[in-house]
């Protein structure tokens, strides 16, 4: 889905040929911002493009510095790029785009490479930078970038989309708070697994009173094969730990005792969602998830005292 704020922000740049020279893209993890970006190289360039992976252009490159999407982008070869950008074989009117998502994820020498680059840019060199933690970019890099924020879908639009694919309403309100974007889902038919659901729940309900049940639970998934499962459980805790604060005349009627249940609870859920935040941020560094995930567990059972 294109973001209006960014469709607004390119028509005009456009319109008026104030193109700048570096956009960052900043927004939430899990949001996909490949229909944004597709709609930025066709504008700046006047194609057509339908997705990214088609793009066979050699003055539009896509890098991506992050490890699931590829097995990322070595220093030399962002050094290298950032280099050749000043020697295109363009014509005048004619934009070189060079795309980095997850530019957070590069290395500093390749930021401060591309720190260079922009400060003294080429010209027609377009670069379109993505990131979901601006705090770790260089407050250069972000002071000389245009910066446009692309916020996730709302639930209600989640919701729907669920609904429309047959999920059970209750179910459906339930993902549409765990999605930040319909592009994150990656199987209709997965969700409908609702025993997965309710498993995670009685696991939660029945923590209240004895806390290991959590622990070994967490610890069952804290493997290099289930990491995958053990970060959307997490996703899942998150959530229903945010009950503690909700309006329970807003969550469904299946959801209610539990909800109730952590309501009356003493438990510090606040240090419990900042811990597992924490542990989720390290996913796509060359962070050892095993220990992290141990001390995690540790750290959650600590706050369930």
């Amino acid at each position: 889905m294109i973001s209006a704020n960014l469709q607004k922000i390119v028509d005009s740049s456009v319109d008026n040929n104030k193109i700048n020279h570096c956009y960052l893209l900043k927004t939430y993890k899990g949001v996909n911002l490949d229909d944004n970006l597709i709609y930025m190289v066709n504008k700046f360039t006047h194609s057509s493009f339908d997705n990214l992976s088609e793009i066979h252009d050699p003055n539009i490159v896509v890098i991506d510095a992050s490890k699931e999407n590829g097995r990322g982008v070595k220093k030399d070869e962002i050094l290298d790029l950032f280099e050749s950008s000043n020697f295109s074989n363009f014509t005048d009117k004619q934009h070189k785009i060079i795309i980095f998502k997850n530019i957070e994820l590069a290395s500093n020498a390749a930021l401060n490479s591309l720190l260079k680059t922009i400060e003294e840019p080429s010209n027609n060199v377009i670069f379109i930078l993505t990131t979901t933690n601006p705090n770790r970019l260089l407050s250069t890099i972000k002071s000389r970038s245009f910066i446009i924020n692309i916020n996730k879908q709302d639930t209600k639009e989640i919701y729907d989309f669920l609904i429309s694919h047959n999920l059970n309403s209750d179910f459906a309100w339930f993902f549409s708070h765990l999605f930040k974007d319909t592009s994150e889902i990656k199987s209709i038919e997965r969700l409908k697994q609702y025993e997965k659901i309710e498993n995670v729940l009685e696991i939660v309900s029945n923590s209240l009173k004895n806390r290991y049940l959590l622990a070994v639970y967490l610890t069952s998934m804290n493997k290099r094969e289930l990491h995958d499962e053990l970060f959307f459980n997490l996703v899942v805790l998150k959530f229903i730990f945010s009950w503690n604060w909700a309006k329970l005349n807003l969550i469904p009627p299946l959801f209610r005792k539990i909800a109730t249940k952590i309501s009356n609870s003493s438990i510090d859920f606040k240090s419990c969602l900042i811990i597992i935040d924490r542990y989720l941020s390290l996913v796509d560094t060359n962070a050892n998830l095993f220990l992290q995930g141990q001390k995690m567990i540790i750290k959650l059972m600590e706050f369930y005292e």
